[in-house]
């Protein structure tokens, strides 16, 4: 994720508006925050579920999970309002977790093909 993150701020500093680059940098680092906190709440789940051998208390989970959400939501909305034009690179920047999974996703095909798997 960070060499795309590297590759995509230069593409948007070099061949597009600078404010364009910081705006995919935002977006990126909200797509970091969002996986670190998705991690730390299955870890904290699995980690409960463990423990008690029983189904976790749902409330707290779920709002944190949902809170999440709402955190990205805002910030994106305050991203787009104060620029409108930037809404690509916003959303190019969010996405940044999928193409760390598609290159991790051939990683592992190329790994498995010449181990002959």
């Amino acid at each position: 994720m960070l060499v795309l993150m590297t590759g995509g701020a230069l593409f948007f500093f070099l061949y597009k508006q600078r404010s364009l680059s910081l705006v995919f940098l935002a977006g990126s680092a909200i797509a970091f925050v969002n996986v670190h906190w998705l991690k730390s709440f299955v870890d904290a789940m699995a980690e409960q579920i463990v423990k008690t051998q029983q189904k976790p208390q749902s409330s707290g989970l779920v709002s944190r999970f949902l809170f999440r959400y709402l955190l990205i939501a805002i910030i994106a909305y305050g991203i787009i309002k104060g620029f409108p034009d930037a809404i690509v690179s916003l959303f190019a920047g969010l996405l940044l977790p999928v193409g760390g999974i598609l290159c991790e996703a051939g990683y592992e095909l190329i790994v498995a093909l010449k181990h002959g798997i």
